[in-house]
């Protein structure tokens, strides 16, 4: 009996505890799924939601990582991936937790962004370079195409005077550069597309052309004759609205500007050493103004004398006196035409200077008058201005016109023309190098005729047209015109 009651006891206790065990055993254990457990993202990020199933009455959920925002709500998590730009695959963890459950590990993973590119055009083509013109305001377009959302530019290196204007877009970017006064110049400026890790970049070497005023002229260097008879310097120049200026480091050295060109000239020299002189050209806007230099002769000029001008020889001098220099041409021209006109212009007394001016203010006047054509053809063959057929004294009322001078001085010209190796001139009133057309015209029974003068010592043939219906036209077609310069200093 006490046996029995004994076991029964025993069986009691044990039943009580095995009921507790199992009692604290179901209680200990908790529940807790979140799925899906792997959740991948593209570069771009994105959000997502993840079923979380426990008995637990709460959770917790924590990331790893920044990039990776989480957000409970409910029976459901929230993902939340930021966009990136990186080159490589980046993962993270999220672990959710309930009070006596098992920790449950979530693996996030953000695919790897495209590589950056980036293409620069302009106009259609790669602008690796831009090209500005130095005086005209312009804007040039840049079409920037890129796989990335953020671009920059980069002006570390860029001149002040190149101003660059990103479009709100980002697809297209301006340039817009001051007008320039300097020499060509250029600069370079840098189009970033993408972050620091990665990125594409492009540089863009903008050039601008020469603004400098820039002076040309027709020669830097000059000779002027002992009479000191200018030069005529041409000048080619942008000034933009600049003066033009040319000083001389000589006194003697005289220089006048005149619109586009420089008149260089001096006092006479005669019979001294040579001089020399430097002329600078130079403008505001100019750093270093050009250089002219200046040489001046010092022959003497007296009768029988060559003169050149520009270093070429033109003409023998007749004389030089009263501040005035006659000068006889080394050049002369065979069957030329006095006129073809009938009615006289002048009388046979009127100076030189009368006549051509009276014959250039018709119309053609160089059709009409072949010989004073010749003259002007002179003046553009040597440069020097003034060319003129000298009148004749056919009356002896004029001992000093020219063609008596050459008469009386005969043999003086003779030996300078034999060293030039011309024609020389004696009595043979046949030789048909001794005739010259003059300027001067007259009227003999009704007849319109014109007076030529020959080489003959001391003696003045005057031979002339003999029919009115041949005016002008030469009875003597071996007639030569040969012209002279005077000037006075």
């Amino acid at each position: 009996m006490k046996k029995n009651l004994m076991l029964m006891l025993v069986l009691s206790v044990w039943t009580m505890l095995y009921s507790c065990s199992e009692s604290d055993k179901e209680s200990s254990e908790v529940s807790l799924t979140v799925s899906p457990s792997k959740v991948e993202f593209g570069a771009q990020g994105g959000s997502r939601e993840l079923a979380v199933v426990t008995t637990a009455e709460a959770w917790t959920a924590s990331s790893d990582a920044e990039w990776c925002k989480i957000e409970q709500a409910g029976e459901k998590l929230k993902l939340t991936v930021e966009g990136h730009n990186e080159v490589e695959l980046r993962t993270t963890k999220v672990t959710v937790k309930a009070e006596r459950a098992v920790d449950q590990i979530v693996e996030v993973r953000q695919s790897a962004a495209v590589a950056a590119n980036l293409e620069l055009l302009c106009e259609g083509k790669y602008s690796g370079e831009l090209e500005f013109a130095a005086k005209q305001k312009e804007t040039k377009t840049v079409t920037i195409e890129t796989n990335q959302a953020d671009v920059k530019i980069d002006t570390a290196e860029t001149a002040s005077w190149c101003h660059i204007t990103l479009a709100e877009d980002n697809t297209s970017l301006s340039v817009t550069l001051d007008l320039n006064s300097e020499p060509a110049r250029e600069t370079v400026f840098t189009v970033i597309a993408g972050t620091e890790s990665n990125k594409a970049k492009e540089s863009v070497k903008v050039k601008q052309a020469d603004g400098s005023v820039k002076i040309e002229l027709s020669t830097q260097e000059i000779q002027l004759n002992s009479l000191g008879y200018r030069d005529i310097i041409t000048v080619t120049a942008e000034l933009d609205g600049g003066e033009l200026k040319a000083v001389s480091d000589a006194d003697w050295c005289k220089v006048e500007v005149a619109n586009d060109r420089i008149i260089i000239s001096a006092p006479v020299n005669f019979g001294r050493a040579e001089r020399n002189a430097v002329v600078s050209v130079s403008t505001e806007a100019m750093a270093k103004p050009v250089e002219v230099k200046v040489l001046q002769t010092g022959e003497e000029l007296k009768m029988g004398s060559i003169l050149s001008y520009k270093g070429k020889e033109v003409g023998i001098v007749i004389r030089n006196e009263n501040n005035q220099v006659d000068v006889w041409a080394l050049e002369e021209k065979e069957g030329l035409v006095w006129s073809t006109e009938t009615k006289n212009i002048a009388s046979y007394v009127e100076s030189a200077e009368s006549v051509y001016n009276k014959i250039r203010q018709q119309e053609n006047w160089k059709e009409k008058y072949p010989v004073f054509a010749y003259c002007a053809e002179m003046d553009e063959k040597t440069g020097m201005e003034g060319w003129y057929i000298p009148e004749a004294d056919v009356s002896g009322m004029f001992p000093n016109r020219l063609n008596v001078i050459l008469n009386k001085n005969l043999s003086v010209f003779n030996k300078v023309l034999e060293a030039l190796g011309q024609m020389q001139y004696d009595d043979n009133t046949n030789k048909i190098y001794a005739k010259y057309w003059t300027c001067s015209e007259g009227s003999q029974d009704g007849v319109n005729n014109v007076f030529i003068w020959q080489y003959t010592p001391y003696t003045f043939n005057g031979e002339f047209n003999k029919t009115s219906t041949e005016s002008r036209n030469s009875t003597f077609p071996s007639i030569i015109t040969r012209c002279v310069w005077s000037y006075k200093y």
